[in-house]
Parts: structure tokens; sequence; C-alpha cells
């Protein structure tokens, strides 16, 4: 479960920080608990990492998702919160394997992503949920700092 933890942490700071409203003090104040240190992400990220680098099967590291669809979706003023839902992608279902285990194999791995009210009531973007996100390692960026597993600084 540490797993889907730190990915969960990790997708909620690019909520908050990607579509808070500047504006907002009392918004300000309420998300800006949410943030954690570089060297406390890093210290989870590297702990998850060293956890699953004996495992047989490709360790899901991380996944990616468009900021754009992201701002898209969290537009609708309503949704107050956001589940990250731990999901196998329609692919491997397809191919026959729909309930079967398959660990942490980033190929197989996707997150469904549902916006919520107050009320704890689902709200969706046209009628849909969001997926498309994109696993790492297999799309893992490959030039800057967001290549490297831990959070780094940009040097300029």
């Amino acid at each position: 479960m540490k797993h889907i933890h730190l990915i969960s942490v990790a997708l909620i700071a690019l909520f908050t920080s990607s579509c808070s409203d500047p504006s907002s003090k009392a918004q300000q104040s309420e998300t800006a608990t949410h943030f954690i240190p570089l060297d406390s992400a890093n210290k989870m990220i590297e702990s998850y990492i060293t956890s699953t680098a004996n495992l047989p099967d490709t360790s899901l590291k991380s996944v990616i998702f468009d900021a754009d669809e992201f701002r898209e979706y969290l537009k609708d003023k309503e949704i107050k919160k956001v589940k990250i839902i731990m999901a196998h992608n329609l692919n491997y279902i397809n191919k026959g394997n729909g309930g079967k285990y398959a660990g942490y194999n980033s190929s197989v791995l996707t997150f469904v992503i549902a916006g919520y009210d107050n009320q704890g009531n689902y709200i969706f973007h046209n009628g849909m949920a969001m997926d498309r996100g994109l696993p790492c390692p297999v799309f893992c960026p490959n030039m800057g700092t967001a290549s490297n597993d831990l959070l780094m600084k940009t040097t300029k």
C-alpha cells in the first residue's frame, strides 16, 4: 500500500499546485498542509524504489498524466477531492487477464481518477473518469530533472 500512498501524495500536490485559486487565502492555507519538503518526498520515493528493487516483475515507479487534462477536469468547482484508484489497463484485461494478479508490473497498471464533491458524490467530465496515465518504467522522461527517480531542483 506504500506505493499507492506515495503516488497519491505526488498527484495531490500536482492537483493543488496547478488548480488552486491564488486569490483565496483560506484555500491556500488549507492546501499548504498537503505539501512536503523535497527531502521528505525523496526519502519516501527512495524507500519505495528500494523495497521493489528485487521483485520478479517490472516495478511501477510512477504514472505520468497530462497536466492540461487535469486542469480541464478540475475546472468543475464542485470537485473538492480527487480519488486515485489503482487499476489494470484495458489491454491487459482484454487479453484475458481480467481479475488476475499483476504485481507491480508497470506495463499493466494504471490509475483511474475521479473527483468528488463535499457530499462524497462523484463528478465526471462529460460522463467519464480520467485515465491515460503513462507508466514509468516504460514511458519515463528521458531528459531533464524529471528523468531522475528522485525529485531534483532544476539548476540554471
